[in-house]
């Protein structure tokens, strides 16, 4: 399981030169609940982009990753990245304020969305408590104040 926290600043290398693209600015998810890759602060502004693959390897060292160059993030699905969705309040589909989105963890294999970290806010976050909710069959829908889950 990844998480979106623990990918920010690393750096991904291709799998088999392990050359540095750069490293993790922002991860990209679809709207269907799955990552859909990675956004990178690199030097190259032609792998801004790298799609997700099952095939990549997370190590203490960075990201290995399969694909040579960037790609194109996928235009036929709505597209959020986790830079907007952060710190942005998460209500089910009642209403009900579930908490402040703080981070996403994914299937490593799949990309999926596993689970949502949430925070009550500011006193809640100094005490280090925070909860997880678990998003399966769940999709989001990003309105201007707050993530929606939709059941599925």
């Amino acid at each position: 399981m990844r998480t979106c926290r623990e990918l920010e600043g690393m750096t991904i290398y291709t799998d088999e030169l392990s050359h540095s693209l750069g490293s993790i600015k922002d991860i990209c998810f679809l709207a269907g609940g799955s990552c859909g890759g990675y956004v990178l602060d690199g030097k190259k502004k032609d792998c801004a982009f790298i799609p997700f693959s099952a095939g990549d390897k997370l190590t203490d060292k960075g990201l290995y990753v399969s694909c040579q160059e960037g790609g194109e993030i996928d235009s036929s699905a709505p597209a959020f990245f986790f830079s907007k969705l952060k710190k942005k309040m998460m209500q089910s589909p009642d209403g009900e304020t579930l908490g402040v989105l703080e981070d996403v963890y994914f299937d490593a294999n799949s990309g999926t969305i596993v689970a949502y970290e949430l925070s009550d806010g500011f006193f809640t976050e100094l005490s280090g408590i925070r909860k997880q909710l678990h998003a399966a069959g769940t999709l989001m829908d990003v309105q201007k104040e707050a993530l929606v889950l939709n059941r599925t």
